[in-house]
């Protein structure tokens, strides 16, 4: 296995060049690509000389001359005269006009198709026959239905006005006939179409015409490798609109992505800079290992959060089996589809949009002052039966704070973080093109300034700033009218800087600092300090150095799609895709040890006295760097064919990838990660009535051992559109509805981070064994990891009963899904292997042995409504539930039935029962025997296992695990002329938080280390006070071990609601504007603006514990023109 990996080693050399080679060959495809659409324009000329043919003949030469393509019915040709043309270098619209100027058609383009029509056919409800005395007499009435095309219609219902029982439908051709009376009315209604009213007028054949509506039902889907039309979707997708997102001033967009579509589940627990993503789920936890979804963006794997939101075209959910399963191996934790925009035929158009955001944060941990740290320290003493340790004059100094050095009363999150920071955003796009070549290219700059404070008299910045600059070029050419090419090149720069210690190590001591222990600084300025333990927060944020880090990240694709139609048979197409990406990262330490003294006060000669703990060093200099580059190559043969009203389509693909490692110190991560695979899929629609639809991935991955590489991932679905059949009437309110199902198996190969576990490995540094008389060292080889030879992927079996309906023409549209996951095969150390067998705890073998089951539903509903041309109201809804399951995860049979996790959800955490506190010692003595030894005001734990005691076998599982297990959004929208209010409501459900760490549970580290939350300081037992309402136990001088446990005492109920988005925009008036201006929109937006729960003091969806980097709510202000 090794040989076949390493025969030809990389070169950096040789990796630089193909890198460069890429680069010139991707800026001359781009130049010629632009100089293409400067010179063509709509300036296609057309040379043809022909005398009595057929219009047919002309059609097929204008065709290959101007590469688009003809609609038409052969019916409407039929009675057309022959002509004659002699066109010397005219213009293709001028020899259009002449060719249908002496026909009874007409024309339009729509796109790169000229569509041909009857000149007379653009009338709705047109009557064929001439017009008839009105009667009241009842007689046949019949006709034929027709679309704009002269294609029958099948299924269109016909009803008469005002009376509810009479109707019929049209057959297979369009035909229908109905008994009326000469002075009713007919109305044709049919799905995705306008209706038509039409009066008999005493007339027996009543031909009638129905447009198209703009319907949704007509858009086309983004699924896996390709483009279905919404109708005969028959998977679970769900799609956001790239304008919901953008909306949203956020620089990672999984931070938009929650409340905004039905399947997806998110938490941002931290608003670093740089570092504030939220961790995303599809339909919730299948899996302990690694719950990521699969991001793919124009059809490659890449990073979700480096995408420029303005570069945005569609963003696609791919949920359920059926859905994914051509992604075979990487699949079962769902796909996320990104498109990027692309050009489109026309002038150049030009968009700019600005935004600068000021930002603040949200729930700061708020601790309590130094008086009030000082008293609870004498009530932790008194508890213990010992004297106060500060005296009456020692309170009131930190109260009233008179000595600021010997009684300071810092607040240490004041003193680290500024009020405000700014953040802002510009994105410079232009697009355009012709027929034959179309452009688009986006530059955009990100600025995100981070809320710690700085001293103005360092050299360098000691902030968190994240600066991310994104370009993307994408060119579409066709090169003939059945060959065309699509080159994108992007590139993604992003430089991080943050102190010196990281976030986590800054909010970590302002918990483990008193306000008491010392000034912020000593009256010279240096950083105060008691010794080398208790850090002080100032100096890490302001005088620790500091740290940056720069992403490189280039990004290419090439594909070439070829219309088989004219060469082999009608419907074929083939096409091939390349991707080349490359990452860098490089990463530079620059940490500077910074003086640490203790004030002591003043000498005889009044000097101020310093004990010193450490003396300045100058910065350190330490740097990393990593790289990597990915590869991905696609093949596909596409067929697409209607047969009448049956319709076929079916796709085979073959992939490839390889990932490199550029620069490692192993071996093993420098050899490369490769996938291989084929994928199938075909589907079938009668009429757009009855569909059904296989798809199947054939993976290979090198994870595995030879043999055991390939999974075969089937899945099937069916769809059902009874609003198409005969015996819908056409109900006035249901104008669409399928039902759908779906079942499947999908596959994970991401198992872990070590790689290829089928082999043993040595560790030749187990340690050191002395030997012999002079006890000489020698180093000791030692088992490593046990090698497992099945090892092989997670498989999951999903299964997925949807409901897509529309009502009132598409004003109200609902899509609700139920679905059911059991995850097998899930990769983890043993649990049941006995210690004297003789493992070492890192060799246990690894095992597929985990299953998890997880089920439930998620729905999107939307009301929308255009009163008139200027007024348009919409409110959307969404929800999704994920409960998960474990079904087996190997732990041994637990020796009470409270303590065993199976049955529970992942995340679940064991702690004990709270019952109260005990109130006096004879509570105490009565009560089941501790084995912490309980004081009057600690935690009262219940016997769950009814052995009399206390301890830890009387724990159980409790609450919600953290990752919410509801999350739901509602995104009302109003806009009136030029003006737009719309709004983001999102919340989540059925999640805890534990409170844990030394602010919430004093005093892990000792009396006056901790600093000590006022959420504790005012629900705290109290000896002798009234402590009905009390919530926490009572504090001693060292910490108390029962208050340490987890239990339901220290358990939140983490459910919130929150205005996560709100904007007021205005569009000014076109009458207003230069003529070189299509578009100027003035807009407020508001991000994290108001928050409903039931915490209070913490933020809901930091992780367990008592504070972090905050999260932050943003007032932006934004501009964007259009030219």
């Amino acid at each position: 296995m090794y040989k076949k990996y390493t025969e030809k080693p990389g070169r950096p050399d040789r990796l630089c060049c193909k890198i460069l080679l890429i680069m010139r060959l991707t800026t001359v495809l781009l130049m010629a690509s632009m100089l293409q659409v400067n010179a063509s324009g709509f300036a296609q000329k057309i040379n043809l000389s022909k005398t009595n043919v057929p219009l047919k003949t002309i059609i097929r030469h204008l065709r290959l001359q101007s590469g688009y393509d003809f609609v038409y019915n052969n019916k409407i040709l039929a009675h057309t005269k022959p002509l004659s043309v002699d066109f010397k270098n005219i213009g293709f619209i001028e020899a259009l006009d002449q060719v249908f100027g002496s026909q009874s058609l007409t024309y339009t383009l729509e796109d790169k198709t000229v569509v041909v029509r009857l000149k007379q056919s653009a009338a709705i409800g047109k009557l064929s026959d001439t017009d008839a005395k009105s009667s009241t007499k009842q007689i046949k009435v019949r006709g034929t239905v027709t679309d704009t095309l002269d294609i029958a219609l099948s299924g269109v219902v016909i009803k008469i006005k005002g009376k509810s029982n009479a109707g019929t439908a049209t057959d297979v051709n369009g035909k229908y006939a109905i008994t009326a009376a000469g002075t009713d009315t007919l109305i044709f209604s049919y799905v995705g179409f306008e209706h038509a009213v039409v009066a008999v007028n005493g007339k027996d054949v009543v031909n009638v015409v129905l447009k198209e509506l703009p319907s949704a039902l007509k858009e086309l889907v983004i699924v896996g490798f390709g483009t279905q039309k919404k109708v005969t979707v028959t998977g679970a997708v769900s799609q956001v609109s790239a304008k919901d997102i953008q909306k949203q001033p956020v620089a990672a967009i999984s931070n938009a992505l929650g409340g905004s579509l039905p399947g997806i589940i998110t938490r941002q627990s931290s608003g670093e800079p740089g570092a504030d993503q939220s961790t995303i789920a599809i339909r919730g936890l299948g899996t302990w290992v690694n719950s990521r979804p699969l991001v793919l963006v124009d059809g490659i794997e890449r990073t979700l959060d480096w995408v420029n939101p303005t570069e945005i075209e569609s963003i696609t959910l791919l949920k359920d089996a059926s859905a994914t399963a051509v992604y075979g191996l990487r699949s079962a934790n769902g796909v996320i589809l990104i498109t990027t925009k692309r050009g489109a035929e026309g002038k150049p158009r030009v968009s700019f949009f600005s935004q600068s955001s000021m930002t603040s944060s949200l729930r700061v941990p708020e601790y309590i002052g130094g008086y009030e740290y000082a008293s609870l320290a004498n009530e932790a003493l008194k508890n213990d039966g010992k004297n106060p340790a500060y005296t009456a004059e020692d309170l009131q100094k930190y109260q009233d704070g008179s000595d600021p050095w010997f009684h300071p009363n810092v607040n240490w999150m004041d003193e680290i973080l500024n009020k405000n920071a700014f953040q802002y955003n510009n994105n410079l796009s232009v697009s355009g093109g012709n027929k034959t070549a179309r452009y688009y290219m986006s530059l955009g700059a990100l600025v995100q300034n981070g809320v710690f404070k700085e001293d103005d008299l360092q050299k360098f910045n000691t902030n968190a700033t994240n600066k991310r600059y994104n370009f993307r070029a994408n060119v579409d050419v066709n090169v003939s009218s059945d060959i065309s090419l699509f080159l994108s090149v992007g590139s993604v720069q992003q430089a991080r800087n943050f102190p010196g210690v990281t976030a986590d190590g800054i909010f970590n001591a302002i918990k483990t600092v008193s306000p008491i222990s010392f000034p912020k600084v000593n009256p010279d300025g240096s950083v105060a300090g008691k010794d080398l333990l208790i850090p002080n927060p100032y100096g890490y944020v302001t005088q620790s150095g500091y740290n940056s880090e720069t992403r490189n990240n280039v990004q290419s694709i090439f594909e070439v799609k070829w219309n088989l139609g004219n060469l082999l048979f009608t419907g074929l197409s083939a096409r091939i895709k390349y991707s080349y990406d490359h990452n860098n990262q490089f990463s530079k330490d620059r940490i500077k040890p910074y003086a640490i003294k203790q004030y002591t006060g003043k000498d005889s000669n009044g000097e101020d006295q310093y004990i010193t703990y450490r003396n300045e060093a100058p910065l350190g200099y330490a740097n990393s760097s990593a790289g990597t580059s990915n590869q991905w190559m696609e093949a596909a043969v596409n067929y697409d064919r209607a047969f009448g009203r049956n319709n076929v389509n079916a796709m085979l693909i073959h992939t490839i990838s390889e990932k490199n490692v550029l620069i490692t110190s192993n071996s093993i991560a420098a050899l490369p990660y490769r996938t291989m695979g084929y994928a199938a899929r075909m589907t079938y629609n009668f009429d757009e009535r009855y569909l059904a639809e296989l798809n199947a991935g054939y993976m290979g991955s090198e994870n595995f051992m030879k043999g055991k590489r390939f999974g075969f991932f089937p899945s099937v679905s069916v769809g059902w559109v009874p609003t198409r059949e005969k015996f819908w009437n056409g109900s006035s309110a249901i104008s669409f509805m399928k039902i759908r199902a779906s079942y499947g198996k999908v596959g994970n190969d991401q198992i872990g981070d070590n790689r290829f576990l089928f082999l043993s490995t040595i560790n030749k540094n187990q340690g050191t064994l002395l030997l012999g008389q002079s006890q000489v060292g020698y180093v000791g080889y030692g088992e490593g990891k046990t090698g497992y030879e099945n090892v092989s992927w997670e498989s999951s079996r999903k299964a997925d009963i949807g409901l897509d309906l529309e009502m009132w023409n598409g004003n109200f549209v609902l899509q609700a899904d139920v679905f059911h996951e059991r995850r097998t095969g899930i990769l983890m150390q043993r649990q049941q292997v006995p210690a004297y067998i003789g493992f070492l705890s890192g060799s246990v073998p690894f095992g597929n042995i985990g299953i998890i089951e997880n089920k439930g539903f998620d729905a999107q509903v939307t009301y929308k409504k255009t009163v008139n041309s200027k007024f348009f109201y919409s409110v959307s809804g969404n929800i999704t539930y994920s409960k998960n399951k474990i079904i087996d995860n190997d732990s041994p049979v637990p020796l009470y039935p409270n303590l065993e996790v199976k049955g529970k959800s992942i995340g679940s955490r064991l702690a004990f029962i709270t019952e109260g506190f005990y109130q006096d010692q004879e509570d105490i003595n009565n009560s089941p025997a501790n084995a912490w030894n309980p004081k009057p005001g600690d935690l009262k734990f219940k016997d769950l296992n009814g052995d009399n005691k206390i301890d830890l076998n009387d724990q159980t599982y409790l609450g919600y695990p953290r990752f919410p297990q509801v999350i739901y959004g509602i995104t009302p929208v109003v806009r009136y002329k030029g003006f737009e209010v719309s709004a983001l409501i999102q919340g989540a459900a059925q999640t805890n938080m534990f409170l844990n760490g030394a602010s919430i549970r004093p005093y892990v580290y000792g009396s006056g280390r901790e600093n000590i939350l006022g959420e504790y300081y005012a629900n705290r037992w109290v000896a002798g006070a009234d402590n009905s309402n009390a919530k926490y136990p009572r504090i001693g001088e060292v910490p108390v071990p029962i208050s340490q446990q987890q239990s339901s005492s220290y358990m939140r109920d983490a459910s919130y609601i929150r205005i996560k988005n709100a904007q007021f925009a205005y569009s000014l008036p076109k009458r207003f504007l230069p003529k070189y201006m299509t578009q100027v929109r003035i807009s407020v937006t508001a991000q994290n603006l108001l928050t409903f729960d039931k915490l209070k003091f913490l933020d809901p969806e930091s992780d367990d514990g008592t504070g972090q980097y905050p999260i932050q709510r943003v007032l932006s202000f934004g501009l964007e023109i259009g030219l």
